[in-house]
Order: C-alpha cells, then structure tokens, then sequence
C-alpha cells in the first residue's frame, strides 16, 4: 500500500540548480527573454587575469597559439623563398663568385632539415632571425654581397625579410640605409640612420645631439678595443660545419679588409700630407690599426689618421663656397638658357659604348650646342672634341674641372643642390652655372607628372624633355642613345657606379620613339631639321 502510494504521488523535490549570472535569463516585455551581462567590474577582472597570463608567457620566452601559428608560416615561406626562389637558382657569371648568398642558402637548408633546431624552427616555437640560428646575420651578408654584386632586388627582398622580424636590428637598418641611398632615396637613408642611432624623429636639443655624438664614438671604441682583445673560444659541442663555413668567411673578410687597408692608409696619408681631405673608411682604420697593435708596433705616426677620421665623423659644418667661386660665378636662369639654345642646333650624347668605334666626332662637332652628361668620356674620333654645356647630378664629382661654356647641376633635393655647388664647383672651370630654375626642370616645370613612369628620370631625359618644351632649337637629336642597353661609357672612377634602379629606362625608350620624327641606328632626331 505504502509502495503503491508513493508511486502514485509525484516528486516535489524543487531544482535547486543556480543559473550562472552570464546565461540567466530575465523576463522581457512580450514573454521573451534576453541574456544578462556580466557586470563590468567582472569583465575588467577577466581581462586583466588575461592580460597577465600572456605576460608571463611571454616572460618565459613562449608563443601564444596565433604567433607560434604565425612564426610557422614565416619560418616556411623563407625556407621556400631561399631554396628555391630567390636564391635556389642564382645566376652566377663567369668569374663571380658568391660566397655568402651560396652559404646563406646551404646554411638556411641545414637548419631546417637537420641538426638540434631543425624541431622548434619547423614548429615555428624558434623564429628563423633568432641569434640561435645565425640565419639572421647570414641574411645580411649575403644582402651586402648581393648589392655589390648590382641585384638590388635580391637585396631589398633580403633587407625587408629581416627587418619584418627584428625591426630594431642595427645592421639591417644600416642595409637599409645604404640601399636607400643607392636608390637615390637620401631622406630615406637619413630615417633608417637615425633610428641605428636611436635618434628621435624630432629635432633634438643641442645637449641631446652631442650626447648621441659621443654615445656613438663610445660604441666605436668599444668596437674597436672588443676586435683587439682576446675573444673567448667558441664551444666545439655547439659549432657544425655550416657555421664553421660562417666563421670562415667572415674570417676571409677580415683578411680581405686588413689587405685593402695595407693600401688605402698609405694613400690616404700622403693626401694629407698634400693637404687634402680624403675619405677614410672607419673599418680600414680598425683593421691596420688592430694589425699594428698585435705586432706591439708605435702608432705615433698614425695620430694624423686619428684625428682626421674624429673629423670626418664629427658634427658637419656646413660648407662656404671659396671666395674665388663666388666671385667666377654667373647664373644662368630658365630664360637665358632659352635664349642660349634659340635658333641653334644642340645634340645630346649619350654616355654610351655603342659610340666607340661608330666614328661620329665629325658629325658630332658639326652641331652648334653639343649637351654631355655626368661622367662623360672624350673620343675626338668617336664622341666629338666639343662641350657646350654639361649636365651633372649633384651627388658625383667627375668632370667638375673640364672647362665648359655652361655647367648645369640637377637634384632633386635643394639643399643639396646648394651644398654641392658649394663644394665641388671650380673656379674658372664654367662660364655660366645653371640656377635654380633649372635645378630639376622635368618636375618644376610639370613636364613629368606624379603619375608618369618616369619616377627618377635620367639626366638626358629631363633636358630632352625641356628643349622640346622650349620648342626654339633648330635641331634636336639624340646620339649613341640605347637606353643602357649596352651598358655604360663613363671615365674610370664612375664605370664601378651602378645603373640606378629608380630609373625606368623602357618607359624613356617608348617615349622618346612615339615623339620621335626619325630614328637610324645611332641618332634619333626630335625635330624635322636634324641631321640625321
């Protein structure tokens, strides 16, 4: 009976299972439901006990889930770029050798397929630019031999993988800096220069500026005293062979530099002596002085070395023109050289190798106005005797000193425009000096938009460009011009000078033959009355 009644009754027992605050639901107007939030204060607490595990991941020098997934693929798109793209096919030339862009990809190879961190840096627990795995100093050497060797593309690539990874690391920066440069970038280099110095953005006090001066003449020394002391021997249980091989090239570098140092100080010396001012690498000077010292020898007579590198590297003055410049100097304007050129015949030669041998210097010297260009070479039977005017980048100094009716430098930059007039400008040398007007015609004047391809045109271009404009020549013609396709005709001193590859040279050869009125193997003429 009882068994049976207790059955028959239905369970009383009440739920007494307490929603949690994030899922409890809250009538609402109309019989819905909505979720109730946490309150602030525990959502600030979460968040800060997330905060704080990351951090200590972090101390212990761990990954989150996303950067190990991130640091993964990276560590894969490099090893495929290296060993198969940019570098598994390099196109060596007879007689070029390259050692660090061969062993940076031997060395990139080893370290993923074999030996103790081929694990974390397949995981991507161990990123490829970590000091562990020397890769990264291996990058760099092998961007410096690239640019060197005219692959500024290989280069930058190089440059770019290393500074996504480590932004902070000063000799990708000063890759960077130098490349900037060479890319005819200068206010580029100026920022990647200043944050190897750790210079801020801003213009900094005068006590700020000395104090980055002398902090970088201390790391100097320091560089200096750490290359003529004794450097501990490295573990052999931890060296392979890939980084014996990296030990031996920077080995043979050094050698290199002491044997090039054993001439340039000699030079640089006797033009001290002569009282000129030449330029004295910093790391020459390390290298024969450290060799000096480990041979216990005086370096009393190399106080003069010494003291002109403190200057070199010392604040800069900014330069004065000597009073015999000043007083030879006579401007010529944007409208005086209209007047120039007006009613004559003007050529423009190309410093090109296709002339040698062409036997055009008759036919060159005919023309009233004859236009060279930077380091132009003189061939009287090949490339003509004459010089009218002789156009020059501001950043080079070859044929400053040839005698010439009119001298015109370009840049892009004005100040160091003025620098350069300042400095290299001979007196007596130059009749009349282009001014300002006509520092950088092809921008100044709209000639070449924002938009044109033409992104840093060339010397010839530029000047080609504004005689068509000025539209007052009788003839207008374009000699040895093959847009370097032939490669470059320059004195001595300038041929080790790279082709800018800001420069588009395809984008000035379509231009220049859709305006062109008659084109033969060796003179393009722009205007109906050339002598082609």
């Amino acid at each position: 009976m009882s068994s049976q009644t207790s059955s028959q009754i239905p369970s009383q027992t009440p739920d007494l299972t307490v929603p949690s605050p994030a899922t409890a639901d809250r009538a609402a107007p109309g019989g819905r439901s909505r979720i109730r939030r946490l309150p602030r204060r525990v959502r600030r607490a979460v968040a800060r006990r997330r905060r704080r595990a990351l951090a200590r991941v972090r101390a212990l020098g761990r990954l989150t889930p996303r950067e190990l997934l991130r640091s993964r693929r990276e560590n894969a798109a490099f090893l495929d770029a290296i060993t198969g793209g940019t570098l598994g096919h390099l196109d060596v030339s007879e007689g070029e050798e390259l050692r660090s862009m061969t062993l940076l990809r031997d060395l990139t190879a080893a370290t993923y397929r074999a030996g103790p961190l081929a694990l974390p840096v397949r995981t991507g627990a161990l990123r490829w630019t970590s000091p562990r795995t020397n890769l990264r100093e291996a990058a760099v050497a092998a961007a410096w031999e690239a640019l060197e060797t005219g692959r500024m593309s290989t280069a930058q690539w190089l440059a770019d993988q290393v500074i996504r990874q480590q932004p902070r690391y000063r000799p990708a920066q000063d890759l960077q800096a130098t490349l900037s440069a060479r890319q005819c970038d200068p206010e580029g280099a100026l920022v990647w220069q200043r944050r190897r110095l750790r210079v801020p953005r801003r213009k900094a006090s005068p006590k700020a500026e000395m104090l980055v001066t002398r902090q970088t003449q201390l790391l100097d020394a320091r560089r200096l005293m750490a290359m003529l002391t004794d450097r501990p021997a490295a573990d052999p249980g931890r060296t392979t062979g890939i980084v014996a091989d990296v030990e031996t090239l920077w080995a043979d570098t050094a050698r290199r530099e002491a044997a090039t140092a054993e001439d340039v100080i000699p030079a640089v010396l006797a033009a001290l002596d002569n009282g000129r001012t030449p330029l004295l690498s910093r790391r020459y000077f390390e290298a024969f002085v450290g060799g000096r010292l480990s041979r216990g020898e005086d370096l009393s007579r190399y106080r003069p070395l010494l003291e002109h590198l403190s200057r070199m590297n010392g604040p800069k003055e900014v330069p004065l023109a000597t009073p015999e410049v000043a007083r030879s100097i006579r401007s010529m304007s944007l409208e005086a050289f209209r007047h120039y050129v007006a009613g004559k015949s003007i050529c423009l030669i190309a410093n090109s190798p296709t002339l040698i041998g062409s036997g055009l210097g008759r036919t060159i010297d005919s023309y009233d106005l004859v236009m060279r260009f930077n380091s132009f070479v003189i061939e009287p039977e090949d490339t003509g005797s004459r010089t009218s005017v002789h156009v020059t980048i501001h950043m080079h100094d070859y044929n400053w000193d040839v005698p010439v009716p009119v001298r015109i430098v370009i840049s892009g930059k004005p100040h160091l425009w003025r620098r350069s007039l300042k400095v290299r400008l001979r007196p007596g040398a130059q009749e009349w000096v282009g001014d300002a007007s006509l520092r950088w015609p092809g921008r100044t004047l709209g000639l070449i938009g924002p938009d044109d391809p033409f992104k840093l045109p060339t010397a010839g271009f530029q000047f080609m460009r504004l005689l068509m404009h000025l539209d007052v020549s009788t003839a207008i013609d374009l000699i040895g011009f093959d847009f370097y396709e032939s490669g470059k005709l320059r004195v001595t001193d300038a041929m080790s000078i790279p082709h800018s590859p800001g420069h588009n040279s395809a984008a000035e050869r379509d231009w220049v033959l859709a305006h062109a009125v008659r084109v033969s193997p060796m003179i393009i003429s722009m205007r109906e009355e050339g002598l082609a």
